[in-house]
């Protein structure tokens, strides 16, 4: 990506925090997953953090060191690049997740499934291993191991991951121009 995740800030405050906050509202525990050079971050010392067992692993290895910490629980991924989510998003997929389904994620709009935010059931710890132990690292792949329980968003633009600059402003562009009220003041400017 280039920059630090740690940095994006679109709401005036940094998404991680934003999105933080959020998840301390809809679950019983909440964990930032980190790199172990971001453990002496000043950014992640007051949260509790997971740090990864395979640096650079992306979001499946996160998922793996996260299923090896808590065995047997479902875990809620919550990304810090999307920043029109909101407390309803997250409550949408809990309210929604079965223990033993697997994945419970969004619609995508496309007839796939969108892999952040989304809740992955304790049972898939050992498919994780197997997809990371054959180095197949994407999210994507429990995808297709398993059939996510799909839900529909109320409005599939919002999932969208904004990471740079030039993001962002064509985010901006496009709420501006097409976005329901909400959505146009969801995205502050700084």
């Amino acid at each position: 990506m280039g920059i630090p995740k740690e940095t994006l800030a679109h709401h005036g405050v940094a998404e991680f925090r934003r999105v933080y906050k959020i998840l301390e509202k809809v679950t019983s525990e909440v964990f930032c997953s980190i790199r172990e050079e971001q453990r002496i971050l000043p950014a992640f010392s007051q949260k509790r953090c997971i740090i990864d067992e395979i640096d650079g692993g992306g979001p499946l290895a996160a998922l793996n060191t996260a299923y090896k910490y808590k065995k047997g629980v479902s875990w809620l991924m919550a990304p810090v690049d999307m920043p029109l989510l909101d407390t309803g998003d997250f409550e949408a997929l809990i309210e929604a997740h079965r223990p033993g389904t697997g994945i419970t994620a969004f619609e995508d709009g496309k007839g796939g499934y969108v892999p952040l935010p989304a809740i992955y059931d304790g049972s898939l710890a050992a498919t994780t291993d197997r997809l990371i132990g054959a180095g197949r690292m994407a999210l994507f792949g429990l995808g297709d191991e398993i059939i996510p329980r799909c839900i529909p968003h109320e409005d599939p633009a919002r999932l969208i991951n904004i990471n740079t600059a030039q993001e962002r402003k064509r985010l901006l562009d496009d709420i501006g121009q097409a976005a329901p009220a909400r959505g146009r003041n969801a995205l502050k400017t700084e």
